[in-house]
């Protein structure tokens, strides 16, 4: 990846993590009576939220640093210290907090950060073993 391609995918991913992050923080302080009716249950909403936060700030933070040690605990760490602040303000905007909504704000985030550690390690393997195939060939080629 090119310094140039780097900076501008830290940028996009970072500001998108930012935009993000306030959206939910806004849309949890919406005083209960200006609520919405929708048809989607609000645990899946939170999952899917937390699911979305956790999975642009450990893409924002691998691209950051890509060599950073238990990225994922951190990124387990921020969703459940944050949610349960998150959880924990409601009652200053007439709205409950909730337990079973911080729990389903750290799956989504557990289930993200699972994921996207699995698809690294998939990622990785493939490329080093491309690499050592790449580095085979080479040599049987320079071979006499």
């Amino acid at each position: 990846m090119t310094p140039t391609l780097r900076r501008k995918l830290l940028r996009l991913f970072w500001t998108l993590t930012a935009v993000f992050w306030v959206s939910i923080f806004v849309a949890t302080h919406i005083p209960a009576q200006r609520l919405p009716d929708v048809s989607v249950s609000d645990k899946f909403m939170h999952f899917v939220a937390y699911f979305v936060l956790a999975s642009l700030v450990y893409i924002s933070t691998r691209l950051t640093n890509p060599s950073r040690n238990g990225l994922g605990a951190t990124v387990i760490a921020i969703a459940m210290v944050y949610g349960a602040i998150d959880e924990l303000l409601q009652p200053l905007v007439n709205r409950n907090a909730d337990l079973d909504d911080w729990l389903y704000d750290v799956g989504g985030a557990v289930c993200a950060v699972f994921l996207l550690a699995a698809a690294r390690r998939i990622h990785d393997f493939w490329n080093s073993r491309a690499s050592r195939s790449r580095a085979s060939l080479e040599n049987q080629a320079a071979a006499p």
